[in-house]
């Protein structure tokens, strides 16, 4: 008998009321590959969802002071990032016409959305060469402070705060670390700009031939330029397994049974070796807020690694920012961090929450996970303690007997036999962490990790602050201008797997409030009060909200 698949499913539903229910993730023991190869595409798939984020708040604020929402210039731009996430692309199985493709549409892609949230800007404060007025965006929905980094640019003014740094990183841009500002929730706020000479504070690193001491850590390096001691200061423990270690980068062959771009063989992680000594190594930042120690190897057939390891003064967090020349063939590479952390689990970001899976090869289905999707985090925590690896676009890693391991680059050479060769940048971070998972202590600083402040420099300054959220566990994920109306629109997710009610309080005066499906269709009304609504979110619950202001 031939039907629909809308028959079918609701056939399931009404005939069918006795069927199992499967709790947990169904998890295909297959193509586990496919969340690394083609890395460039799945950067730039990061980092432009990002982009039309921002690009998309920043507009609503513009739209908010009268002007025209350019929802046609979004919709032509969404779908070319959309085609590209589509099944062979975004998995990296694609033949090499369609990656040089892919990549080239969404290079040139990134530079339309910052054309398009540009234009907001100017909308926002005027033209930049009008005048010396400097604001700065958040586009995150909790008030932002301590280090804060921001690209230096020809004309540019850049923000002062209590403490500043000029540093380049690892591709020789030309930066300003600052901190001590505050930044409102999902919003602008104008900030004063920092004067041509900036006299710099002290240092509070100590470094020696092979120890750092910063503020919260004493880390020892060996001769490979490898982390073997991980003192956590406030915490009184090591953190690195006894003969273990930290950032260990480590490369392999990597020839699966079948499907080169697509599989990966259980025993590949055997084949692992250390990537080998550095050829060059030293302190290229000693400032006030950073320290950076640049390392350079070079390994296999003429590639190239270069790394700057980032300690900060005002945060814990450790940064391995990297670029890559690689020219390998059938070669796997990682880096291993060997934690003296007990927990039978791991937590790893899916999109609008998280999964725990296990750290154990008890089953089979256990020794099936041996490499697993991530997004921007994966928590290992005990009950008062954990750590978190922060990434700016990667999606795979395996936790598998207190390693950590983040996969970087996979060279396999079917359907693409070029084996992703050319020059990769991405960064990855290790954030020890007070205290067991949390909302604030793992998720929010993977936000922070992959969304940098943006500076507004026009003739006039601004300050907004859209909607703030009392829940810490309630993430607002998007803001965009309505489909069908003149209105916003408000997406928020609860992060913690716990309920939570939470009150809504809108910067703009609002007329009325509806909750939706994610097709801004079916409007309920929500009941506004004192210009904010109050709701109740499950654990893991998405949230649509139509927001018509007055």
């Amino acid at each position: 008998e031939y039907t629909s698949i809308t028959e079918f499913m609701t056939g399931m539903e009404t005939e069918l009321t006795s069927l199992p229910t499967w709790v947990g993730e169904l998890y295909l023991e297959l193509h586990r590959g496919t969340l690394t190869s083609i890395a460039e595409i799945k950067r730039l798939n990061r980092k432009l969802e990002f982009d039309f984020r921002d690009a998309e708040f920043v507009w609503t604020l513009a739209a908010l002071k009268g002007n025209a929402y350019p929802r046609k210039d979004f919709l032509e731009a969404w779908k070319v990032l959309l085609v590209n996430q589509f099944h062979d692309i975004l998995p990296g199985s694609s033949i090499a016409a369609v990656n040089d493709q892919a990549k080239a549409e969404m290079s040139e892609l990134e530079n339309r959305v910052a054309e398009i949230e540009g234009e907001a800007h100017a909308l926002l404060a005027g033209d930049i060469d009008d005048g010396g007025a400097l604001s700065v965006v958040n586009t995150l929905s909790w008030e932002r402070t301590g280090e804060m980094s921001f690209v230096r640019g020809d004309g540019l003014l850049m923000p002062q705060g209590d403490i500043v740094q000029s540093y380049e990183d690892v591709g020789h841009v030309g930066h300003v670390a600052v901190s001590g500002l505050s930044l409102p929730p999902l919003g602008v706020t104008s900030v004063s700009s920092v004067s041509s000479v900036v006299k710099e504070e002290a240092s509070p690193f100590t470094v020696t031939d092979d120890l750092v001491e910063t503020p919260f850590a004493r880390v020892r390096f060996d001769e490979q330029g490898r982390i073997v001691s991980f003192f956590d200061k406030t915490a009184e423990r090591e953190l690195v397994r006894t003969d273990g270690l930290f950032n260990g980068l480590e490369i392999g062959e990597d020839v699966p049974a079948v499907w080169d771009n697509w599989d990966i063989d259980r025993d590949q992680r055997h084949k692992l070796a250390p990537l080998g000594k550095p050829v060059h190594r030293e302190v290229v930042a000693d400032g006030p807020l950073q320290l950076r120690i640049e390392t350079e190897y070079a390994f296999g057939v003429g590639s190239t690694l270069k790394q700057h390891v980032v300690f900060h003064s005002t945060t814990p967090r450790v940064d391995f920012d990297t670029i890559v020349d690689w020219n390998e063939k059938y070669q796997f590479l990682k880096t291993r961090f060997d934690l003296d952390v007990l927990a039978d689990t791991a937590r790893h970001e899916i999109q609008c929450g998280h999964v725990t899976r296990g750290t154990h090869d008890n089953t089979t289905w256990d020794r099936a996970q041996f490499d697993v999707c991530a997004h921007k985090w994966t928590d290992i925590s005990e009950e008062g303690y954990g750590v978190a690896f922060l990434n700016d676009c990667k999606y795979a890693c395996t936790v598998k007997e207190g390693t950590y391991r983040l996969s970087l680059i996979k060279s396999g050479r079917h359907p693409d036999p070029r084996g992703d060769e050319g020059r990769h940048r991405f960064a990855y971070a290790i954030l020890p962490h007070q205290g067991g998972f949390s909302v604030e202590s793992v998720v929010r600083p993977a936000y922070e990790f992959n969304v940098a402040p943006t500076v507004i420099q026009g003739k006039e300054p601004v300050s907004i602050s859209l909607l703030t959220v009392d829940a810490p566990n309630v993430i607002v994920e998007a803001v965009k201008w309505a489909e069908d109306e003149e209105a916003f629109v408000v997406r928020l997710y609860e992060a913690g797997r716990t309920g939570a009610w939470t009150s809504v309080r809108f910067g703009v005066p609002v007329a009325s409030v509806s909750e939706t499906n994610l097709l801004e269709e079916n409007g309920q009304s929500v009941g506004v009060v004192e210009n904010g609504v109050r709701l109740y979110f499950r654990p893991f619950e998405i949230k649509t909200l139509l927001v018509r202001p007055n």
